[in-house]
């Protein structure tokens, strides 16, 4: 039987991608590339969020540079997040792409 060739780790493209596709990934970033938001606010837009996911996606979106959380020492203490001139560019590529599939801003057929 021939060897075959190791499989190679993710490369940091693929690792973002993957990211972004997760469940409400995208909704957070739309949400905070409108405006900074706290995390009340955010959790107040989505509903049907649950609160330890949007920990995650938060944590994710921060650790890709496609937001930042900036927090004022108050007092009281106030941590918002912001959307960053990256987060931009990626809407700007993802709305490309529903473009060139022929999709929606919902991924509907229009």
């Amino acid at each position: 039987m021939a060897s075959q060739a190791p499989i190679a780790a993710p490369d940091s493209f693929s690792r973002s991608l993957r990211s972004l596709s997760r469940r409400w990934t995208l909704d957070i970033l739309e949400l905070l590339l409108e405006r900074p938001c706290r995390f009340s606010e955010i959790r107040r837009a989505f509903p049907d969020l649950s609160e330890r996911v949007m920990w995650e996606r938060l944590r994710e979106l921060t650790a890709v540079g496609l937001i930042r959380r900036e927090v004022d020492p108050g007092p009281p203490i106030k941590s918002t997040y912001v959307a960053t001139d990256r987060a931009a560019d990626v809407h700007t590529s993802i709305e490309g792409l529903r473009g060139a599939l022929g999709l929606g801003g919902d991924g509907t057929q229009p």
